[in-house]
């Protein structure tokens, strides 16, 4: 998870760098890695090939990375990375399907209940599944607490965050969705950062309980089935202890669920 404290204090302060220099680095190292995801990968390198042209007998700052890869891209890299490196924590994008059109909302993470009004400027990338077969992959800009953008009548499925490239956990509310995704996780027509992430992003809101969505625990409880393919197909007999446990103690919604899905 990243730090606690806004990353580019961290980068300033060099006791902090060096208490948590590992920390640091790789927090930073996730945060370009979503601006690839983001751009692509000609891009980025093009970017960094302008970045590095530029300054090559002068000195540079972090906004003037920003600035060369917007100017390749055609982005706004410099808006987005302000949201992030100025600001603590990290969003989770709660997603759901209404006929063609996918509704998408930001919240900040946290595995304790919080009120926190906080936005970014979330880069998102899809990877859609049509009736026909194969895949196709979108990208959009999450620039406000919700977004709306429309879907294909023959999209079957679809991953948000495709390979996991961004900076973000995902909350899946639609239960068709999650049933198709985890035929693919079983099939393994998904890549294995995807299975892993759909996993990762699971089990980080089983200990979070989702103390603050009593309905979306139900609805979990409801899509047992859906569940199970995840769990067969990504191999999570390790951690599912682990789950018990945290549902355990976790609401009344939640302990229907374990009943359920356990």
């Amino acid at each position: 998870p990243p730090p606690s404290f806004p990353a580019e204090d961290a980068i300033r302060d060099c006791d902090v760098c060096l208490v948590g220099s590992e920390m640091c680095i790789r927090d930073s190292g996730s945060i370009l890695r979503q601006i690839e995801g983001y751009i692509g990968k000609e891009n980025f390198q093009k970017g960094l090939q302008h970045y590095l042209k530029t300054y090559e007998y002068g000195c540079a700052a972090s906004h003037h990375l920003w600035q060369s890869l917007e100017t390749v891209a055609q982005q706004p890299i410099s808006a987005m990375m302000k949201s992030w490196i100025e600001q603590r924590g990290f969003p989770i994008i709660t997603v759901k399907r209404q006929g063609p059109r996918l509704i998408m909302t930001q919240k900040r993470f946290s595995y304790l209940p919080n009120d926190s009004d906080q936005k970014w400027q979330v880069p998102i990338t899809i990877r859609l599944f049509p009736q026909t077969g194969g895949m196709r992959r979108i990208t959009t800009l999450l620039d406000d607490i919700e977004q709306v953008i429309d879907l294909d009548e023959d999209i079957l499925a679809y991953k948000i965050n495709d390979r996991q490239t961004g900076f973000y956990r995902v909350k899946y509310s639609d239960v068709k969705n999650l049933d198709e995704l985890g035929k693919r996780v079983l099939d393994k027509l998904l890549p294995p950062e995807d299975r892993w992430g759909l996993e990762n992003d699971f089990f980080a809101r089983v200990k979070s309980a989702c103390r603050a969505d009593h309905t979306d625990d139900k609805s979990i409880g409801k899509a047992h089935g859906s569940v199970k393919h995840l769990l067969t197909g990504l191999k999570m007999f390790g951690r599912l202890p682990s789950m018990r446990i945290q549902t355990r103690a976790a609401d009344p919604a939640w302990r229907n669920a374990n009943e359920t899905l356990f």
